[in-house]
């Protein structure tokens, strides 16, 4: 059995904060994360409400959010990552443009997961 992981990253800028300011930050972090031990791979996406697309004009909150989904050997690797100087003085230069920045674990959902009931 695997034990690599997934981790879930939600970063969102505080308003009136710089978009540039907040891509070098998720960038620095995404570079550093790479040469860490148990990195495996990761991705980065903007979170956009569908609303946005389907109703350009609809008054939907303008909060720039930033997901990133990472994969690592297991959980020890990322939490030496977290734990790193390197990623605390990285995000310690730039926490001030930070509203929020959570993290959670993804478990894949399996078939045998849901009980069945008598």
């Amino acid at each position: 059995m695997s034990n690599v992981i997934r981790i879930i990253s939600k970063k969102i800028l505080k308003p009136d904060y710089s978009r540039v300011s907040f891509i070098e930050y998720t960038n620095e972090l995404s570079e550093s994360a790479k040469k860490q031990n148990g990195f495996i791979k990761s991705n980065s996406y903007w979170k956009t409400p569908v609303q946005k697309y389907n109703k350009p004009d609809s008054q939907i909150s303008n909060d720039l959010i930033v997901i990133s989904i990472s994969d690592w050997k297991d959980i020890s690797y990322w939490n030496d990552w977290y734990g790193s100087d390197k990623r605390n003085s990285i995000h310690s230069k730039y926490n001030f443009i930070l509203q929020s920045e959570d993290f959670s674990l993804l478990n894949k959902k399996m078939v045998n997961d849901d009980v069945f009931l008598l």
